[in-house]
């Protein structure tokens, strides 16, 4: 990963935002879509192993929806805006948070239509996003017969300090 190339990047990215801070968190949210989402055309790929892989996504601007809500979280932030990572069980989200409200941006709504959040959200730290994405990464690795890669990603994910779920009905 160029990490100096993808923080330019993310940088440049949220400078256009700068000042959205001042806004309430739906005009904020409202100004981060339009800013990311229609004028950088951030795209959804669901099937790709780039789109799992941040460098990748903040190049190319396709990516599965859970980095797509990470780059909205990190160029919000960088702009001044809480926002964070969440999902229901139909998708990923970014919410920009206000003082008694989340507002939720579908960070990749052109990929495939499905309800806004009839279920209840959940928010996601850093290790728990992590460990979404490496077994996403194992997944989609497998489906192409990388099986050195999937392996790789299974083992990191168990150095993560999430707690896993055991037993019936986990995945």
């Amino acid at each position: 990963m160029d990490w100096e190339q993808t923080l330019e990047r993310l940088d440049a990215l949220a400078r256009p935002l700068f000042g959205i801070a001042a806004l309430d968190p739906d005009a904020a949210a409202r100004r981060l879509l339009a800013g990311l989402g229609r004028e950088e055309g951030l795209l959804a790929d669901l099937e790709g192993v780039d789109g799992l892989l941040l460098d990748c996504v903040v190049r190319s601007g396709r990516g599965h929806p859970a980095l797509l809500a990470l780059l909205y979280s990190e160029v919000g932030r960088r702009a001044g805006v809480t926002v964070r990572v969440l999902s229901s069980p139909e998708c990923w989200y970014a919410g920009v948070e206000g003082e008694a409200e989340v507002v939720l941006i579908d960070p990749a709504p052109a990929s495939h239509s499905r309800p806004a959040a009839s279920q209840p959200v959940r928010s996601y730290c850093g290790h728990e996003l992590a460990y979404a994405v490496l077994g996403g990464l194992a997944r989609r690795f497998d489906a192409r017969g990388a099986g050195a890669e999937a392996e790789r990603a299974r083992l990191l994910s168990e150095h993560l300090p999430v707690v896993r779920a055991c037993g019936p009905g986990s995945a």
